[in-house]
This record gives C-alpha cells, structure tokens and sequence, in this order.
C-alpha cells in the first residue's frame, strides 16, 4: 500500500473470517520485524486455538500505539482491517527505523 491507498487496498485488507484475519495479521507483524505474542482466550477443541495476539517492537522508552479489536466481536473485521492496512503500508517498519 502507499500512502494513499487505493478503495481496492482498502477492501483488500478486510479478511473473510477470524483465523484468516489471525494469520494475516502473525505473518505481517513478523514481516514488520515484531515480535509476537500470543494469548489462548478459549479451551474448546478449536484448531487453530482462539488467541488475543500482540505485536510489539521498539524499545521501552519509546511511544507506543496499541490498535486493539474484536473485543466486543462486532468490531472484528475493522479492526482487523485496520491492523492489516497499517501493517501493509509498511508505516510500521518506518516508525521503528525512526
């Protein structure tokens, strides 16, 4: 994505269920040079298992930003989404080059 993405990118980074969304989210966090942390939220049979996952870069002294979703289930998707789209526009490398 650039810095002004496109309707399409936009839509692009809205995923069609939870464990996309999930896996979207791990694989551009790592990319992004995060580390990653993850925890269970549910003890059925689900698999892949439910998870709250955290990525978090930096150091302690600097600002954080914490974009948080799903707690409430019906913000999920935007805010999937806009973890995606952040991550993918690459602002998040540029914050911890910074």
């Amino acid at each position: 994505m650039s810095d002004s993405p496109t309707r399409q990118e936009l839509i692009g980074a809205f995923s069609p269920d939870y464990f996309v969304a999930r896996e979207r989210f791990c694989d551009l966090s790592s990319e992004s040079g995060l580390g990653l942390q993850q925890y269970a939220i549910a003890s059925g049979d689900t698999t892949p298992p439910l998870t709250i996952d955290a990525a978090i870069g930096g150091d302690a002294a600097g600002e954080a930003v914490v974009i948080s979703s799903g707690l409430h289930g019906v913000e999920a998707p935007f805010g999937a989404a806009v973890q995606v789209a952040l991550l993918e526009s690459g602002a998040v490398r540029r914050m911890l080059r910074a």
